[in-house]
């Protein structure tokens, strides 16, 4: 099974396309401090159930396209707007 990571959805792009903020730490060995960094990744949903402000799990997959390598997985938290649930 491949590693889960969590993000935040700050854009939905196109059709089937979220784009989220991946925050992590950097530890500077010289200077003994943590630093908080930020990635950006492209995600695929195959759903489009994700909207801007949700809190999702993503994983690694095959390539989608030039820049899409994560798939989303599961939604933590939404950011509280009307979801049509048919």
């Amino acid at each position: 099974m491949n590693k889960q990571y969590i993000g935040y959805v700050i854009l939905k792009l196109d059709n089937k396309t979220i784009k989220i903020i991946y925050p992590s730490f950097k530890f500077y060995k010289k200077y003994n401090i943590k630093q908080k960094i930020y990635k950006i990744y492209l995600v695929e949903d195959s759903r489009n159930e994700a909207l801007k402000g949700d809190w999702i799990i993503f994983s690694k997959i095959k390539s989608k396209s030039k820049n899409k390598f994560f798939k989303l997985i599961k939604i933590i938290n939404n950011n509280g707007t009307y979801r049509n649930n048919i």
